[in-house]
């Protein structure tokens, strides 16, 4: 086979290594930043979920505890990392009001945070990349949160050349900095099926299926209710999904509490003997969650919608809920 001319550039070189090789010069296996196994240095990291669900709340307290060595919603961080939290959707003021309540409880001294509000700014040439790389080596950090993705990218989510553009700058800034990228994403509207909302996993995130396919880690923060969201784990490229869990949001510390019980499965568990009425399930899941009323009969609803329980009016009194498990058969359904 004759050679093809030409002179290759040294930066375009692709470094090719016998298996021996490799094998005799391991790379350093880093400790995780976020575990278990959740997220690495140089490693990608990407939250999702509806608008105006408290992803940016989310992104902002990982921040706070990846910077401070807190640990995350039940998830452990075993130590402090500088972190830059880069966002361009809320203002100046309004990120300030939010951090005065969320950095509660915090010595800020200790919290190894940086911030850069960039309205006005994207990421989509090699230069952007390099001078935000500059601030980054130039201060140490170790993990950068985007927030939001869409705000930053040139372009149109649903491109495949755009996304693949916007994170092989990305993929750039993480080989010239070796930090760790925590993108925030939104998910698109959802899919109906015969009146039920249907569930398509990580498909339901917004646009291009690149931005799905890039992080090594894949986290949902799935609305409830008001104030409940589950957090349902996609994707770990690294490690075994962790048990998911529900949160729910104090609006006091702008920060998401863990629920102990999830609500969800209280529902299920209660409906597993039989039918209950309205009022008495309610209290039971009251009792058992901590929630409100409000809180109940919001994610009530939503089990409704999903078609894991149906809602049945008593035939004597239309006034009168009686509530069930869709799969549930009874004597009376015999």
């Amino acid at each position: 086979m004759q050679k093809r001319e030409g002179k290759v550039s040294k930066e375009r070189e692709w470094e090719v290594v016998s298996l021996g090789q490799f094998m005799d010069n391991p790379p350093e296996l880093p400790d995780a930043i976020l575990e278990p196994d959740l997220l690495y240095p140089g490693g990608k990291m990407e939250i999702y979920g509806v608008a105006k669900g408290g992803k940016s709340f989310l992104a902002q307290q990982l921040a706070m505890c990846i910077a401070s060595g807190t640990d995350w919603v039940g998830y452990r961080v075993p130590r402090s990392c500088k972190t830059l939290y880069l966002q361009g959707e809320v203002s100046k003021v309004g990120l300030y009001k939010r951090l005065t309540k969320a950095s509660q409880g915090y010595d800020q001294a200790r919290v190894r945070a940086f911030l850069c509000t960039a309205p006005d700014r994207v990421i989509g040439e090699r230069e952007d990349v390099e001078s935000l790389g500059r601030i980054i080596v130039e201060n140490g950090i170790e993990v950068i949160v985007i927030d939001p993705l869409y705000h930053f990218l040139t372009g149109s989510e649903s491109s495949g050349e755009d996304t693949g553009h916007f994170l092989r700058l990305l993929s750039y800034l993480q080989t010239v900095t070796g930090a760790a990228i925590v993108i925030i994403h939104h998910s698109r509207k959802s899919l109906t099926f015969d009146g039920k909302v249907m569930d398509a996993g990580f498909g339901e995130a917004k646009g291009s299926t690149n931005l799905v396919q890039w992080p090594d880690t894949v986290v949902r923060l799935h609305k409830v209710s008001k104030d409940v969201r589950e957090l349902r784990w996609e994707g770990v490229r690294h490690g075994i999904e962790p048990p998911d869990k529900t949160l729910i949001f104090n609006g006091e510390n702008c920060r998401f509490e863990v629920l102990t019980n999830n609500p969800a499965e209280v529902i299920i568990n209660q409906l597993g003997e039989g039918p209950l009425n309205a009022k008495d399930l309610k209290a039971l899941v009251m009792s058992e969650t901590g929630l409100s009323l409000r809180q109940v009969e919001r994610i009530l609803n939503r089990a409704v919608e999903q078609g894991q329980v149906e809602m049945v009016r008593e035939k004597g009194d239309k006034r009168k809920v009686v509530y069930k498990l869709v799969s549930w058969k009874g004597e009376q359904d015999e």
